[in-house]
């Protein structure tokens, strides 16, 4: 399964199954306050919102429960309309927040939100892209996929990816990607991402290196057909940020509990599973460069979205597929 938000719940929605705190210590503390968290939450095949939303909340519930600060919380999840979305965001009751970093930018970071964390799934924080090619393919350059096809995740956090590959077009004297390649297709899955560019069946793809890695650790023959043409800079795709609001003992007790979380061997074994290594702080040098590329998308409107067809496979003679 990819990494993103759909891993990250997907880890949650079994780590919170697995019972929560007592409410002693934080009633103790002084009362009922409840952890308020607003998150955004993709839309993509891999992903049950349903199920997500209540697998956040119990998650919620458990992360305040354990600070010891925090009786039990209270989850809202983004709608992403353009329109909407920076009026959700500016409700100064928000004791934490999850957002893409395209919508951090524009939105929170502006309000005065710092981030904190993202998610990891090497020892880094942030990820890495790759612009992969057959190396009998023809494809030297990312220029040279003037009329080809082209895959990408289809979930957010491939968006920096494609602002990325079309700065560096623009920085070659060439057209976008919409102008540039046939088509630009997304798929859920790392597999359908990669093999069909190793099948012949599509002539690149835009993915995660260690998602490229761990392919090329089962099957090694995707290192000796595949090659890298062009490498991003380290980005964060997705921004976990603290309160404005909250005091310095909430805001401690809750930075904590996330180390605490971290440790418990069952949720660790679970972000292994879907290829997610933990929350980390944010790596401000990438933080920075991924600000950057996102400002330029901004000004010279760049497409950070593929289109949603399915790949087909060319035709056999007599018509098969």
């Amino acid at each position: 399964m990819r990494m993103g938000a759909a891993g990250l719940v997907l880890g949650i929605v079994a780590w919170s199954a697995l019972g929560a705190p007592s409410r002693d210590a934080a009633l103790a503390a002084g009362g009922e306050r409840l952890l308020r968290v607003g998150i955004w939450l993709p839309g993509t095949v891999s992903l049950n919102l349903a199920d997500a939303r209540v697998a956040i909340q119990v998650w919620a519930e458990r992360w305040g429960r354990k600070s010891g600060v925090f009786t039990g919380a209270e989850v809202q999840v983004f709608e992403v309309r353009q329109e909407t979305i920076a009026s959700q965001v500016a409700d100064p009751r928000w004791d934490a927040i999850f957002l893409p970093s395209e919508d951090f930018f524009a939105t929170a970071e502006r309000l005065g939100y710092v981030a904190d964390y993202t998610i990891a799934r090497t020892e880094s924080p942030g990820d890495v892209y790759v612009l992969v090619v057959r190396r009998d393919g023809g494809i030297r350059e990312p220029v040279d996929l003037k009329g080809r096809r082209l895959i990408v995740a289809n979930e957010h956090s491939s968006s920096c990816a494609l602002v990325w590959l079309n700065r560096l077009l623009a920085g070659k004297g060439s057209p976008g990607l919409p102008a540039l390649a046939a088509s630009i297709v997304g798929e859920a899955k790392p597999a359908k991402q990669i093999l069909p560019v190793f099948f012949g069946q599509a002539d690149a793809c835009l993915v995660s290196r260690s998602e490229l890695e761990a392919m090329t650790d089962l099957n090694p023959q995707v290192g000796r057909r595949l090659e890298v043409i062009a490498t991003s800079p380290r980005l964060i795709p997705l921004v976990f940020s603290l309160g404005r609001g909250l005091d310095p003992r909430e805001r401690d007790a809750l930075q904590t509990s996330v180390r605490i979380a971290q440790g418990d061997p069952d949720f660790r074994q679970l972000l292994m599973l879907h290829r997610m290594r933990a929350f980390e702080p944010i790596d401000r040098p990438a933080l920075d460069t991924t600000r950057e590329l996102w400002e330029w998308g901004r000004s010279a409107g760049a497409p950070a979205k593929p289109s949603r067809a399915a790949v087909r496979r060319p035709r056999r003679p007599g018509g098969e597929r």
